[in-house]
C-alpha cells in the first residue's frame, strides 16, 4: 500500500508496503491552427484549431475549402513547417508532423479587365488573377460609324495603364 501526496502530479508517495509502478505513455498531441489572413470561410474562424485539441504525429487532417477575401482569389494553403514546401489545395489532406503548425491561406490579387466600345458601353468584363494571360477581342462592337469624309477601321485597344495593343 501507499498514500499519494499531491496525487494530481503524483510527485511523491508514502510507501507502506511492496508496490510496482509501470510507466504510462500517451501520444504527444499537435495542433494545426487556421490563419485565414483576413479572409472568411463559412463554418470556420480565424485561429481555429483544425485538430480540435490536438492529434498524434502522422494523423491526417483535411484542410478546409477555399476561403474568400475582397479583391483576392484563394491560391493555396501553406503550412508554417519550414520543411514543408507543398502548396495544398482546398480540401487537401495534410499529414501532421511532430510539431504544432499554422495553416495559412495564400491569395492572389484579382483584377478587373474591361473592354469599352467607342460609344462608352462595356463590351466585355473579365475577372483575372495576376499573371493570367487574356485574349483581347479582335474587333470592337458596335463598330464606329463613318461620318462624312471620315471612315473608321478598328485600330486596337488602349489600356488605362498607357499600353496599346493593335487589332487582332
Amino acid at each position: 500500500g501507499c498514500a499519494f501526496i499531491n496525487a494530481g502530479s503524483a510527485s511523491s508517495v508514502i510507501v507502506s508496503g511492496n508496490v510496482t509502478y509501470t510507466a504510462q505513455w500517451a501520444d504527444t498531441l499537435y495542433t494545426a491552427i487556421l490563419d485565414l489572413d483576413g479572409g472568411t470561410l463559412t463554418g470556420h474562424t480565424d485561429g481555429e484549431d483544425l485538430t480540435n485539441g490536438g492529434v498524434a504525429i502522422g494523423t491526417t487532417v483535411t484542410l478546409p475549402a477555399a476561403p474568400s477575401k475582397e479583391n483576392k482569389v484563394f491560391d493555396y494553403w501553406k503550412t508554417s513547417d519550414a520543411d514543408d514546401t507543398i502548396e495544398y489545395g482546398a480540401g487537401a489532406s495534410y499529414t501532421m508532423p511532430g510539431k504544432n503548425v499554422t495553416i495559412k491561406a495564400i491569395y492572389k490579387n484579382k483584377f478587373t479587365v474591361e473592354f469599352i466600345a467607342y460609344n462608352g458601353t462595356t463590351e466585355d468584363t473579365q475577372q483575372v488573377t495576376a499573371g493570367t494571360s487574356i485574349t483581347l477581342p479582335s474587333t470592337s462592337s458596335p463598330a464606329k460609324p463613318n461620318d462624312g469624309d471620315n471612315h473608321y477601321r478598328f485600330g486596337g485597344w488602349d489600356g488605362s495603364n498607357g499600353s496599346h495593343y493593335g487589332a487582332g
